[in-house]
């Protein structure tokens, strides 16, 4: 029982990480409305449609100040950073109109990764794909409609500096089926930033709709993203520690990375008393002491030169029961001068929590980390 909630623990915290700052890409000035217009698209009458391709470029540095809210539009923007590992949630694409023999299709969204060519679009074979769905579109009219994307299945890495999206449409030939992406003539960030590619036309690259003799039509397809929640690392042991005031046993959880040149690894610990003090214990060896020195918990480091403690990041439970640091792999405290020392690929460290109990105090569990 106390093995499960110790899991619950985990599986909440990880959890709450991905409801991050959700960012919008947009670059239309008006993203709803779907106007009457001029909507080009490769046609073979009266055969249907032939293959065609609608793209949009974003500058993930001017996401936030640029296309989030569109300053040139009249509005002033909130800048939101859009920084490190983002996965896409939403994708929205207007519809002027979509008519097909058999009531709907499948049509395919994809984001590439652009950053070679900046803001102008390209021939998305010759692009790197950063993920893509597939998705059933009813016909419709007139709509915007909004796709869901499941966590994970398109990511963007922090050294993207441009993303493409892109959304083909199949030929529709021979059931004489058509699309038509929805458009208005509101404006855009930057201006003629909508783009269609049909190879079967002789539009072998993204062409914007000015060059295609269509200015001033700005198409809509834009998408949200959050940041990517920071995964588990490392094995838990000596579990479950032995319950606190609380009546159950803290957690230790490590997230981030763990390899030695990302330098990124924090240390969690869940399921505290609330309002008491705390810090984390290092050493490259595991040990057990059953409550040493009158505590309620289980000692679980090794002692020795290599058992350092982060005494000097002494933190708060507060009222949420928890506290984290972000730890230095350069320079992990030891017993030994000079007090610190680096961790290197190869090795296993362990660690974990203590924290003052009322009268008494107590530990976490511990985590093991293999570094690469």
């Amino acid at each position: 029982m106390l093995r499960i909630t110790a899991l619950a623990l985990l599986s909440a915290l990880v959890g709450s990480a991905a409801h991050g700052q959700q960012v919008d890409w947009i670059q239309t000035c008006d993203s709803t409305t779907i106007e009457l217009v001029d909507s080009p698209s490769c046609l073979n009458n009266p055969l249907g449609a032939t293959e065609n391709f609608y793209h949009r470029v974003f500058d993930r540095s001017d996401v936030d100040t640029t296309n989030h809210v569109p300053g040139a539009c009249g509005v002033n923007p909130t800048p939101v950073t859009a920084l490190g590992l983002l996965q896409v949630t939403e994708i929205r694409v207007g519809i002027e109109d979509s008519s097909t023999e058999a009531g709907s299709r499948i049509l395919r969204l994809s984001v590439y990764d652009n950053s070679a060519s900046a803001m102008v679009p390209q021939d998305p074979v010759t692009l790197p794909l950063l993920g893509s769905v597939d998705h059933v579109f009813t016909d419709a009219s007139l709509v915007v409609e909004a796709i869901t994307i499941d966590p994970g299945m398109i990511v963007i890495p922090d050294t993207v500096t441009h993303v493409q999206l892109t959304l083909m449409v199949e030929s529709g030939q021979p059931n004489g089926d058509y699309f038509f992406w929805g458009m208005n003539a509101q404006g855009e960030v930057p201006a003629e930033s909508s783009f269609l590619s049909a190879p079967e036309c002789g539009i072998t690259v993204p062409e914007s709709m000015a060059a295609l003799l269509y200015p001033g039509v700005n198409g809509i397809l834009e998408m949200t993203t959050e940041p990517v929640p920071d995964q588990p690392i490392g094995m838990n042991y000596c579990t479950p520690n032995l319950p606190n005031s609380t009546g159950m046993p803290s957690t230790i959880i490590a997230t981030g990375s763990d390899l030695v040149l990302d330098n990124d690894v924090t240390l969690t610990a869940v399921g505290l008393p609330l309002n008491e003090f705390g810090y984390f214990l290092a050493s490259s060896d595991q040990g057990f002491i059953p409550m040493p020195g009158g505590s309620a918990g289980n000692f679980c480091l090794g002692g020795g030169a290599n058992l350092g403690r982060y005494d000097g990041m002494v933190q708060n439970s507060g009222a949420t029961g928890e506290f984290s640091i972000l730890i230095d792999l350069t320079a992990v405290p030891i017993a030994t001068a000079p007090g610190t020392t680096p961790i290197l690929p190869g090795l296993t460290w362990n660690f974990q929590g203590w924290h003052r109990d009322g009268a008494t105090s107590n530990f976490t569990d511990g985590v093991s980390i293999l570094f690469q």
